[in-house]
């Protein structure tokens, strides 16, 4: 995410690839000015803005004019207030003397500047008159003044103020809209708070980008509640309004003189698009799309072989559509349905728009259009507008049948827009009234995932499922009961049982739906298990599969292979990978509008952070994921985000925050589940370390290792039966962990066996294993470890009586911890102390370690070489090393007296 730039005590958030190019055009002689071009409300002037307060940090005069339509009319009317008198301006005008005007306007200026340099800045340029542009082109090329000019592309801009940049005078930057990444924080600096991941969603999807829209947004949406401040962070009101008055004239000046049919047309877009091209071409015709294309009102949009039209600019749809009902408004709806209905409303989401217009141009809707329009709105997981649908489909009168279908269709939607509480009351109602199989299948299976998602609780779960397939006689009835229950097993981290559910069912035999659900039991089970390889195979296997079905109708979204994939990754010690596709994850969601998606990679992106040992970093990301949507996250994501924040606090040293954070955490439930079963067991441990209370840490953690191992889980046995053998240099956890990573296909399980075995060496092995132990930590990124596996190896050392040891291994430990976020971790604390060097020896030592000989030494300092060769010698004892490559670098470490 972009950083805020400080410029002159204001802040601009965004905007840093083109401010380092403005600081570059101040810093280059041969550079007179910068023109910034771009849309209306792109932000031009704002940035403009920043530049003065650049040129006035500099050192600089600026001077301020604004060119109009009004001074475009008028001789030198944007830049009258900056001339000599008007009397003799006009006169020398008049008389046609250029040159007397122009060195007339050069002395007026230069007198302004004084012993400074002097900066115009004139707003909107494209308005200039001719001499005004003449005037500026000359001060310019001269050299006389710097100037920095807003224009509006797309507008006709005078010769003369064109050819400043055509001819290299001046720098020229096009603006483009504000990236994805830079809306957010904007609207929280003029909100004075955070936003959640909702209210971020709509400003991105409704401003478009647009600075001056997504100001006026932000601003408008608190003074009429549209933005409400719930518990510190701002949320979007379902009473939300669009736009403020002021939006709407800017919007209304955007359309001003626009022919009656073209309006007519960009109305019946707005309310459709997108909207098939040869659809709107009989509509409104050719010539009108045409010069609704020339103003830069439509884009066209290919989506395979199809066409489509679509307004440039979200805020016009969303203000068209939320207009009141007009007879032309409902006429216009009719034209649309019809025309789409004429031509067999081929594709699926045509059912979800023929529906809404119905909707909207009032009346009711058929059930079965609407019950159509649901079902293929969730497929398409659009599901915002499947709720919306099913919920008008609920007001009807409806067949106790289709009732249960809505409810189904509806219960799925609330749970994909984390509402998992009212998604149950739905499933409860269906599952109750259903009465044919695959009714009582879907609502067992989707019922079961709210109320797991909303509790965390596993028996209510599998209870749930149990229940259902009692009620279903054959095999293949219970078939999508059983994938489902398998996967709750696998995601519960109970794959002994989730392997037996898989066992009985034929793979060979399942539809491409059923092949989705078993890849991601498979996986989620093989990473249980402690093989990640497997897991992230499968992952990738089951994307593809789900990739190529698309059309066939699963409750999963392609996203849902990423959480197996991405821990899968984690365990193997592939971090950077681990956090590129976390963020991608981000990514995507946030253009699809999907919370799971950005959360899930959220929670990802945190636990990768934390298992390096990043706590601050991983508290950030935590805290921003927990800060933006706590209300609307299933209970294990909630569940490893507490856990992630209270492990992070624990080891910064803030321990009342860990305590806190670990209440968050032991709250959202009782059971163990398998995306948070290594946490369920170190997190405790760590904050009760951090405490002070080793003992109970200790035992904690053995009973986990005990736990896990009786379920099957040994991905979590693995890690805690690590953090025995890390920090409490258990012998007998070393032994069980050796024995459980027997054969294992994870290469990053080496790490943990070589400090394992070090732990059961003979003592004088013991620091050189656990040395060796961190070099490999540090390869993986993992700074903490690695500094506090060799600080244990330094304190071995020098039990040993091994100064060397303890000085050379003291010295890994000490660059290690320079790259950590948690310098003061126990293991580390003391390292870096001052090696004590005589007066003769530091002279040594500094200039061997800039590359002198012992001859060369020895001439500068009146010694002989063998004399200097000695002091180098006990040199090398002291700082731990054993040749001058390694004192030049230890040098860069130490510090002596």
């Amino acid at each position: 995410m972009s950083q805020p730039a400080d410029v002159g005590g204001r802040v601009l958030i965004g905007r840093q690839r083109e401010l380092g190019r403005i600081a570059a055009a101040f810093a280059r002689p041969d550079c007179h000015g910068i023109a910034l071009i771009g849309a209306a409300g792109v932000g031009k002037t704002r940035l403009a803005d920043e530049c003065r307060h650049l040129a006035e940090q500099s050192g600089m005069t600026v001077v301020v004019a604004s060119a109009n339509e009004t001074s475009a009319r008028l001789t030198l009317g944007a830049l009258a207030h900056l001339l000599p008198p008007a009397s003799n301006l006009a006169d020398l005008h008049q008389d046609l003397q250029p040159a007397q005007l122009l060195q007339s306007a050069r002395l007026a200026l230069a007198q302004r500047a004084g012993d400074h340099p002097l900066v115009i800045f004139i707003d909107d340029a494209h308005y200039l008159d001719s001499v005004a542009a003449h005037l500026i082109n000359h001060l310019t090329a001269s050299g006389d003044v710097f100037v920095i000019l807003t224009i509006r592309s797309g507008m006709v801009v005078p010769a003369a103020i064109t050819s400043l940049w055509k001819d290299d005078i001046i720098d020229r930057l096009d603006l483009g809209e504000l990236a994805d990444e830079d809306i957010g924080p904007i609207a929280e600096q003029l909100l004075g708070g955070p936003l959640d991941l909702e209210a971020k969603s709509w400003l991105k999807r409704t401003s478009g980008g647009n600075a001056l829209f997504l100001r006026e947004l932000t601003l408008a949406g608190r003074e009429d509640g549209s933005f409400v401040n719930d518990r510190s962070v701002w949320r979007l009101s379902p009473a939300r309004r669009i736009a403020s008055p002021r939006l709407i004239e800017l919007l209304e000046q955007r359309l001003n003189g626009l022919p009656p049919d073209q309006l007519r047309a960009i109305h019946i877009i707005a309310l459709a698009e997108p909207i098939g091209l040869e659809i709107i071409e009989e509509l409104v015709g050719i010539d009108c799309l045409d010069a609704l294309d020339q103003h830069g009102l439509v884009k066209v949009i290919a989506d395979g072989k199809r066409l489509s039209i679509a307004l440039t600019h979200p805020l016009y749809v969303e203000a068209i559509r939320r207009e009141a009902m007009t007879i032309r408004k409902r006429a216009d709806l009719t034209v649309v349905a019809n025309a789409v209905l004429t031509r067999g409303a081929r594709r699926r989401e045509d059912a979800v728009r023929i529906a809404g217009w119905q909707l909207t141009r009032g009346g009711t809707a058929d059930p079965e259009v609407l019950y159509r329009a649901g079902l293929a709105a969730v497929l398409n997981f659009d599901d915002h507008a499947a709720l919306e649908l099913t919920t008008a489909g609920l007001e009807q009168n409806l067949t106790p049948e289709m009732h249960v279908e809505f409810r189904i269709c509806r219960g799925l939607a609330r749970s994909r827009l984390g509402r998992y509480t009212p998604a149950a009351e739905d499933l409860q109602i269906a599952s109750d009234l259903a009465v044919r199989p695959d009714q009582i299948s879907r609502s067992g299976v989707l019922l079961a995932a709210a109320v797991l998602e909303a509790t965390g609780k596993i028996e209510l779960g599998k209870r749930i499922l149990a229940d259902a397939i009692g009620r279903l006689s054959g095999e293949s009835e219970q078939l999508d009961l059983r994938l489902e229950l398998a996967t709750l097993l696998a995601d519960a981290g109970q794959p002994i049982e989730a392997d037996h559910e898989l066992a009985r069912i034929d793979a060979h035999s399942l539809t491409a739906s059923q092949r989705v659900v078993r890849a991601l039991a498979l996986a989620s089970s093989q990473l249980s298990a402690g093989r990640p390889l497997a897991a992230v195979a499968t992952a990738d296997a089951g994307l593809h599969d789900h990739l190529s079905n698309l059309d066939v109708a699963t409750t999963y979204h392609p996203s849902s292979h990423f959480l197996p994939r991405i821990l899968g990754l984690i365990d193997l010690g592939r971090f950077a990978s681990a956090i590129h596709e976390s963020r991608w994850l981000i990514e995507r969601g946030q253009a699809d509008r999907r919370l799971l998606s950005i959360t899930g990679g959220q929670m990802l992106e945190a636990l990768t952070l934390m298992r390096q040992g990043r706590a601050r970093s991983a508290l950030e990301a935590a805290r921003r994921a927990i800060d933006e949507a706590s209300e609307q996250l299933p209970a294990y994501m909630l569940r490893v985000l507490w856990a992630v924040c209270a492990e992070a606090h624990a080891l910064l040293g803030d321990v009342p925050s860990a305590v806190t954070a670990l209440r968050e955490f032991e709250q959202r439930n009782s059971s163990t589940a398998g995306f948070s079963a290594v946490e369920s067991v170190l997190t405790p441990a760590r904050v009760a370390r951090a405490q002070g209370d080793t003992s109970r840490d200790e035992a904690a953690l053995i009973a986990g290792v005990v736990d896990n191992l009786a379920v099957g889980n040994r991905r979590a046995a693995i890690a805690v039966l690590d953090e025995l053998v890390h920090v409490h240099h258990s012998a007998s956890a070393a032994r069980q962990l050796l024995d459980v990573t027997a054969g294992s296909e994870n290469p990053f399980i080496e790490v943990l066996v070589i400090q394992a075995r070090a732990v059961l060496s003979p003592l004088v092995e013991q620091p050189a294993l656990h040395a060796s132990a961190a070099e490999k930590f540090q390869m993986y990124g993992m700074h903490l470890r690695a500094a506090e596996a060799a600080a244990y190896a330094s304190e071995l050392a020098g039990a040993l009586g091994d100064q060397r040891a303890r000085t050379r291994y003291e010295h890994v430990a000490a660059t290690a911890r320079a790259a950590c976020e948690v310098p003061n971790s126990r293991a580390t604390v003391g390292l870096g102390a001052v090696v004590v060097l005589t007066d003769r020896e530091r002279d040594i030592a500094l200039r061997v370690g800039r590359g002198d000989s012992s001859k060369e030494v020895a001439a500068a300092l009146f010694l002989s070489v063998r004399t200097v060769d000695n002091h180098l010698q006990r040199i090398y004892a002291k700082l731990g090393v054993s040749s001058r490559k390694e004192l030049r670098a230890a040098i860069g470490v130490h510090r002596f007296a």
